[in-house]
């Protein structure tokens, strides 16, 4: 049962039905949708049935990486949630990957998380047992450059930027906390921290990001010792 009371009250309207590697899965005894319970307790989501399967697929196996790609993980270092909290009780880590089906994929967000792949505007969703390879990616954002974006100020509502700059000296805002950069020829690797006053010029283009359906989010479980990965928290 939820500990936040409102979910709570909305659990206990529900049919329970399977308790899930983290958290729980109950359905409307009605409408017959079914809703996911955090296993904090705190927060409930509702589950399309087109996400079912994936996450009885999700919660019946382990997924954890090896010890390999742990070392590569914590080579590009992950970031968690920002000031704000948004993001909280995830490690996000970008990255490239080869799968076992021998795809490779350059704009890759690993997640450790507790939470299941069940977001509707995450189209393409790998689980990490089908991951042979990580390596950093190009396309992925400095270490320090995410670190920035984590503690960007709010200034106007949805806005929250960072002053950065490519190595053929453009210069560019981004907003909130993009993984990836990718602008014509310039990608990721090409990014770093600018500091000038003059870089939060309104002549300076925003970056608002690579959309979601450009990006493979890989998912592993929450486990003891991926703290460690969390520059954030360093």
């Amino acid at each position: 049962m939820g500990k936040n009371p409102d979910t709570a009250l909305i659990a206990s309207k529900l049919q329970h039905n399977r308790a899930l590697k983290f958290g729980h899965l109950y359905q409307c005894s009605e409408c017959k949708l079914h809703w996911f319970l955090d296993d904090d307790g705190l927060n409930m989501h509702g589950v399309t049935l087109d996400k079912i399967d994936l996450l009885f697929e999700w919660s019946d196996s382990k997924y954890i990486p090896t010890v390999n790609q742990f070392k590569i993980l914590n080579e590009i270092g992950a970031t968690g949630a920002d000031q704000y909290g948004n993001g909280r009780g995830t490690l996000y880590i970008p990255c490239r990957i080869d799968t076992v089906s021998g795809n490779s994929i350059d704009k890759a967000l690993v997640l450790i998380t507790k939470k299941p792949p069940i977001d509707d505007w995450r189209q393409t969703i790998i689980l990490g047992n089908a991951v042979s390879d990580i390596e950093p990616s190009d396309y992925a954002l400095p270490l320090t450059v995410r670190l920035a974006n984590l503690n960007a100020d709010e200034i106007r509502m949805g806005f929250a930027p960072t002053a950065v700059q490519s190595k053929d000296d453009r210069y560019f805002i981004l907003n909130w906390t993009p993984y990836f950069f990718f602008y014509g020829p310039l990608l990721g690797k090409d990014i770093s921290l600018c500091n000038a006053e003059f870089c939060y010029s309104s002549d300076i283009p925003i970056y608002q990001g690579i959309e979601s359906d450009q990006i493979a989010f890989v998912y592993y479980d929450w486990f003891n010792g991926c703290e460690s990965l969390d520059r954030s928290s360093q």
